[in-house]
């Protein structure tokens, strides 16, 4: 019977190749793994995204079992009452940082009309939360409630010749009695057109206005705090020199 034999001295009559060089040199193949990379990096800033959006709520968890997240700590005052206080160091959107405001706004808006849910601030860092229905239901809606940003509220940024660039506006706490939060919408000679995010005055509760804020640095979008004191022929809100005016985010 005949053996085949193989002259192993012999040369092939191709260029043998890797095969880490064919899968290289396939279009097929290498637009398959510019897929996988650009998928993976999709995947990776979905997750940090959804990450971030899980630290909006002033609580986690459900059932009873609840853990701090913008709020740090909460106490029940009686049936139908619950105090939180905040993490001021917690934002809700990149660069804005929570105030009992969000919370008020956020909290009424979403849970309003089923637990007639009413905010009430208590300071810089606190908020009082009365409420209809059983606690726990409250609760369990509370921390799939998301704290929003108002809507156009952005990091503020000013100049800062003496810093040597660009920095971050502070932001502007809620008002006290008599003044006025308000977003601004734009910058005129002289005046500044906003629309009241937050208002404690009774003369000025609402809407769109003009306002004189002197020689201030105003920009589109900032957060200004004031307490009106006269409204001008021309329509132009003057403010109290002698309070608080405040400029930021």
């Amino acid at each position: 019977m005949a053996i085949a034999t193989v002259n192993t001295g012999a040369r092939l009559p191709f260029r043998f190749k890797p095969l880490s060089f064919v899968i290289a040199g396939c279009p097929m193949i290498r637009m398959n793994r510019m897929m996988v990379v650009f998928f993976s990096a999709f995947l990776s800033l979905l997750l940090a995204g959804t990450a971030f959006a899980g630290k909006r709520n002033l609580i986690s968890g459900k059932g009873g079992s609840y853990k701090p997240s913008i709020a740090k700590s909460w106490n029940k005052v009686k049936d139908g009452e619950i105090e939180f206080v905040l993490d001021l160091s917690k934002e809700v959107k990149k660069g804005v940082k929570v105030t009992p405001a969000l919370v008020k706004a956020s909290l009424e808006k979403k849970l309003g009309k089923k637990f007639g849910c009413k905010v009430t601030e208590k300071g810089a860092d606190k908020v009082s939360v009365t409420y209809t229905g059983a606690e726990n239901d409250f609760l369990d809606k509370v921390a799939k409630t998301k704290i929003r940003a108002a809507k156009g509220v952005n990091l503020a940024l000013e100049s800062s010749v003496s810093e040597g660039g660009i920095r971050a506006a502070k932001p502007v706490r809620s008002p006290g009695a008599g003044e006025v939060k308000a977003l601004v919408k734009k910058v005129g000679k002289g005046w500044v057109k906003a629309k009241v995010f937050e208002s404690k005055s009774k003369t000025l509760a609402k809407g769109s206005f003009k306002v004189k804020l002197g020689d201030r640095k105003v920009a589109v979008k900032n957060a200004i705090l004031f307490t009106p004191k006269a409204k001008g022929k021309d329509g132009v809100w003057t403010v109290d020199e002698s309070k608080d005016v405040l400029v930021g985010k």
